[in-house]
């Protein structure tokens, strides 16, 4: 500071002011005559005042770059700011033409810097977007004043459309002038979505609020019953958790969902163990798979299922147990899960199986404690039954040899010529054919009595059964020369339903008694309505005769078993008096009663009434199966031999090659052309694909039995009318109503009687009647190990094979070669739980051993197949195939030596 006031000093001692300060005319006037009077003075002053100005220019030039380099440094700063700004950052001109922008405005419009300026948002934006932003900019370049936080909506080019809140002010220059405008945008597309979604949700909360409170008070009023709901159910799940019963929930995938304590502690099984499982885990093999169809077919239609099973337990044990499935179902009605209820009941089957084994030894132990206390009448009728049991149980052990002695009859007599010896064998037949009768009613009653009787209820007609009904006996009338009326039945609009089959047992007992006491005139069939309504009819079937009558006192005893009018009638006229007994049951059970209405000389009329079903279902025909149910009690005395076949063909379907050899040695004597089936499965396809004539058909066989067979067979449409025969060893009653449940024909029971077969061949392919050359007669080959051993029964051998022994002993070795392994095959399968095979294995060796005459091992084999297929006490099966293994293993020794014996020969 004193450098500069000296400098000023010195100026202005040696220079005027107004050379100084002047103006540049003024100093051109002056200059002159100054100069030249202060000259020396002057130039010291300008000296000194070059020397100040080159000092203060350096100092102001130092000032000046100090100044730039902040000024560089602020702008830097600045210019980071704008690059890493999110918001948009633009200045234009009053035109509207970009003079800056900042990267995020490059980004957004994915321009470069160089692409956008110079440019207006015409040639940048979509136009919608360019005069929307254009008339905002003019309002604020006409208004002058800033234009604050205001809400856009953008277009960009893409199409997106994005919200931005922009501020927006004009730019002055120094004289106040517009000369553009700049301003900032910050996008705000998600905040204004989720404003808006809040402005629309809060008119929805507020209704929410509204009906939550509402709904508060709702709960609050059913909380206590919810409560109380609560208790209930938690007492019910106790209850079903502590049930003693097995409780079992499962999905529709068949998984296990829940068990209860009950069912753990029944199976053995842990919960981990069974819950996502399938039941299949308990199965044993020993149910039938029947079963199992039927319970899927009802929980399917939604129906309740309750049936048996046998299941094994995790330790291997089987079981039995009663179980109730039931569909469980949502409120809409679907079904959803399934529950069943089961209950262990094998120690009430193994007590019942002991009842029944002991029951006969109870009633006798019973009688004596009791007969001081029973009446003559009493013990009468306990005597009956015991007989009935006896006899029941005999008459098992006599039709074998039986069936033997009338075949033997039958092919002796086709040899036979002399007159004598001829009546002298139709006499051993007669007495032979009256035997099997008595037989069969035995084994008829002891069943009614047993309770093991039980009726069918198909559909059938009376315009059917009765005519039906005169055809079964019309010939044996005529040969004793009586007429036979059968009256037309009543008038009933539909079908009944009953069973024809024991219907035509009763009737038939009654007309064989009227042919038998009646020499001459008529016999009498008629059937009245008693009671009609839609839903029953209440029928009486009479049968009238002419014959001798009867006292009034015998009157009473006529429908009590083995009794008779008098001993002289069964002396004069023979029979066993179990007919009419027969028929008094079968009645009862038919809801019906009996009785008769005669004097002595002037004939008799036997009347039973039944109780029956109305039905508006088509009855079916007629099974002719009904002339060989009873065939025995009205058998046919002429002494044919086969009759000769042409073009017929058969199909048997049977799978033990043994049996399959006997049957085509039978069929191919009388010419017929024979097709075998090994199973069942087999059986449809070959019925399926050839034109037969009829169909001998095995009830049990691998893959397929010949009941699920028949069905197949049935449905096929060329074959309804098909006749189907069985032919098998199950030779009890329920066996043939099963048979012809399935849609089979006629039932021949293993072992087959050659006359038997011939006679139902010739029934259904209503062969003709002329006869082949007799067969001569061959060595009896009585000299046969099994013979001398007493394991063979020759006659019922030989007449399978129709005396011939070299085929006997070809069948024979046949036996021991397909058999001689049954008994580790069945006791295999009996050890993995595979009952339906084991009793496959044993039904199979009965069936052929039967066949062949092999007496005791037959009876042996009989008695194991009766224990497992009524599941009797593992002990007594072990006791049993132990038995049987010894007997066959002595079987097939004795018939391997007679095969080494005569290839020595």
């Amino acid at each position: 500071m004193k450098k500069q006031h000296g400098v000023k000093r010195l100026l202005g001692t040696c220079l005027p002011i107004s050379l100084l300060c002047g103006t540049p005319q003024a100093v051109a006037q002056q200059a002159p005559s100054t100069l030249s009077s202060h000259l020396p003075s002057t130039l010291a002053g300008l000296a000194l005042l070059g020397t100040g100005l080159l000092l203060w220019n350096y100092s102001l030039r130092r000032r000046v770059r100090a100044r730039t380099r902040e000024l560089h440094e602020e702008r830097q700063r600045l210019a980071d700011i704008m690059d890493k700004i999110d918001a948009l950052v633009f200045q234009k001109d009053v035109d509207g033409r970009y003079t800056y922008v900042n990267p995020a405005f490059c980004r957004l419009l994915q321009r470069r810097e160089e692409e956008i300026l110079g440019r207006d948002d015409a040639g940048l934006l979509p136009l919608a977007s360019a005069r929307a932003i254009a008339a905002s900019d003019r309002r604020i370049l006409d208004a002058g004043e800033p234009w604050q936080r205001h809400a856009e909506k953008l277009l960009l080019p893409n199409g997106e459309e994005r919200s931005y809140l922009t501020t927006k002010t004009p730019l002055r220059d120094n004289a106040g002038r517009i000369i553009g405008l700049q301003g900032i945008a910050t996008d705000i597309t998600e905040h204004s979505s989720a404003t808006e979604a809040l402005q629309a949700e809060k008119g929805r909360t507020d209704e929410l609020l509204a009906e939550a409170e509402h709904m508060r008070q709702i709960l609050l009023s059913t909380l206590e019953d919810q409560q109380l709901a609560e208790i209930q159910l938690r007492k019910l799940s106790q209850a079903v958790e502590q049930s003693p019963e097995a409780i079992v929930i499962t999905n529709l995938k068949a998984e296990i969902e829940y068990v209860n304590e009950a069912f753990l502690q029944i199976s053995g099984y842990r919960r981990e163990e069974v819950l996502g499982r399938n039941p299949r885990i308990l199965q044993s093999s020993r149910t039938p798979d029947e079963r199992y169809t039927e319970m899927w077919s009802c929980l399917i239609e939604g129906r309740t299922w309750c049936g048996e099973l046998i299941n094994r337990r995790k330790n291997g044990a089987l079981y039995h147990e009663r179980a109730l499935i039931s569909p469980i179902r949502s409120a809409e009605g679907e079904i959803t899960h399934y529950v069943a209820v089961k209950q262990d009941i094998s120690e009430q089957r193994r007590l019942a199986q002991e009842l029944e084994r002991h029951r006969h030894h109870l009633e006798e132990l019973v009688d004596l404690r009791t007969a001081e206390l029973a009446t003559a009448k009493r013990a009468a009728e306990v005597a009956n039954q015991a007989k009935s049991a006896f006899l029941a149980n005999m008459s098992h052990e006599i039709r074998t040899p039986m069936n033997a002695i009338i075949g033997l009859t039958h092919l002796l007599r086709k040899n036979v010529q002399d007159p004598e010896q001829r009546d002298r064998l139709d006499k051993v037949r007669n007495a032979g054919e009256h035997l099997l009768a008595v037989i069969n009613d035995i084994l008829d009653l002891s069943k009614i009595e047993a309770g093991k009787v039980e009726l069918e209820a198909i559909p059938f007609t009376l315009d059917r059964l009765l005519p039906q009904v005169g055809m079964l006996v019309r010939d044996r009338a005529q040969d004793k020369g009586l007429s036979l009326l059968v009256e037309p039945a009543p008038v009933l609009e539909g079908s009944l339903l009953g069973d024809p089959t024991r219907l035509t047992q009763a009737l038939l007992n009654y007309i064989g008694n009227a042919i038998k006491f009646t020499e001459r005139g008529t016999i009498g069939l008629r059937c009245q309505l008693q009671e009609v309504s839609a839903e029953e009819a209440t029928l009486r079937f009479e049968v009238s005769d002419t014959g001798i009558g009867i006292e009034a006192e015998a009157l009473e005893r006529l429908f009590n078993a083995f009794e008779q009018a008098d001993n002289s009638t069964t002396r004069h006229y023979g029979g066993t008096g179990l007919g009419l007994a027969i028929t008094r049951r079968l009645a009862l059970q038919m809801g019906g009663q009996t009785g008769v209405d005669s004097r002595p000389g002037s004939g008799s009329t036997f009347w039973f009434t039944a109780r029956l079903r109305r039905s508006q279902v088509a009855a079916p025909p007629l099974s002719a199966a009904l002339s060989s149910a009873h065939s025995a009690e009205f058998p046919l005395h002429d002494e044919r031999s086969p009759p000769v076949c042409c073009d017929r063909r058969v199909l048997l379907c049977e799978d033990n090659p043994v049996n399959q050899d006997v049957a085509l040695a039978l069929l191919a004597d009388i010419g017929l052309e024979v097709d075998v089936a090994g199973n069942g499965r087999e059986a449809v396809a070959r019925a399926a694909a050839t034109d037969y004539d009829l169909i001998l058909m095995d009830m049990q066989m691998p893959l397929m039995d010949g009941l699920e067979a028949s069905r197949a067979i049935r449905a096929l449409p060329q074959c309804r009318e098909l006749p189907i025969v069985a032919m098998t060893a199950n030779a009890f009653a329920e066996d043939r109503e099963r048979c012809l449940a399935a849609g089979m024909n006629d039932f021949l029971p293993k072992p087959v009687n050659p006359t038997a077969l011939y006679r139902c061949l010739q029934h259904w392919l209503a062969l003709p009647k002329s006869l082949p050359p007799p067969s001569p007669a061959q060595d009896d080959g009585s000299r046969l190990a099994l013979t001398a051993a007493g394991k063979l029964d020759l006659e019922q051998a030989l007449a399978i094979t129709r005396n011939r022994p070299e085929r006997l002993v070809k069948l024979l070795t046949m036996f021991a070669e397909n058999h001689a392994g049954d008994i580790d095959r069945l006791r295999h399968e009996w050890q993995q739980g595979e009952g339906t095979a084991a009793e496959r294995t044993a039904h199979s060796l009965k069936g052929t051993a039967a066949t062949l005459g092999i007496q005791p091992l037959g009876r042996l084999a009989t008695e194991l197949d009766q224990a497992l297929r009524t599941a009797e006490p593992d002990a007594r099966i072990v006791e049993l195939i132990t038995t049987v293994e010894h007997e066959l293993h002595s079987v097939c020794q004795l018939i391997r030596g007679e095969a080494e014996d005569k290839q020595g020969d």
